[in-house]
């Protein structure tokens, strides 16, 4: 679960992997969001098929999303990828955040 309660784009989410196979995981993260006076906007549902490489310092995903109105209204859907790269406690983000 995630809600955008900050000025930035996203705010810190929270939830579970489960696991499809070896390296395999799903995820599936809804995310609410407000827009001026932190009024109600959208619900947006995200699946992510997700693939860690073998080392564990990688992975790839495939994503879908379905974004929806305060009345539970299908406004827009579409799918992406992704990636993210491991990053420890003595990263610098900049450092760690590149891939």
């Amino acid at each position: 679960m995630e809600e955008n309660n900050t000025p930035q784009i996203r705010s810190v989410g929270q939830g579970e992997w489960a696991r499809t196979g070896p390296r395999s995981f799903v995820r599936t993260v809804t995310i609410f969001g407000f827009g001026a006076g932190r009024v109600f906007a959208t619900i947006t549902k995200v699946t992510s098929l997700i693939e860690i490489a073998r080392d564990g310092e990688t992975y790839v995903s495939k994503n879908a999303f379905e974004i929806y109105d305060p009345n539970g209204i299908l406004i827009a859907q579409g799918e992406n990828s992704g990636s993210a790269r491991r990053c420890g406690l003595g990263d610098s983000v900049p450092g760690c955040i590149a891939f």
